[in-house]
């Protein structure tokens, strides 16, 4: 897990970097590139995350994906804090 963290980190220093690069060039229409990002890493670090809780109850690793879908979604996340639901996706 030390070396998924250590990717966590630089993903978010990542996405922290351009963000500030992307305001610089000035507003622009449509969707946001760093705010794709974040929904790519978001999905990634849940699915994985999930993913390894289902193999260690012996569960197959797909289940923890699938359950990271839907607790990302407006099922779990969209009711329990709506607006980070609707920023993120």
């Amino acid at each position: 897990m030390p070396g998924l963290r250590a990717a966590a980190w630089a993903a978010a220093a990542s996405i922290m970097a351009s963000g500030a690069a992307l305001a610089a060039e000035g507003a622009h229409k449509g969707p946001s590139e760093v705010i794709f990002l974040a929904q790519l890493i978001t999905l990634m670090l849940v699915g994985r995350l999930l993913g390894e809780v289902m193999n260690r109850i012996g569960q197959p690793s797909v289940m923890g994906m699938l359950l990271g879908g839907i607790v990302l979604g407006p099922s779990l996340l969209g009711v329990l804090w709506p607006d980070l639901q609707h920023a993120l996706f």
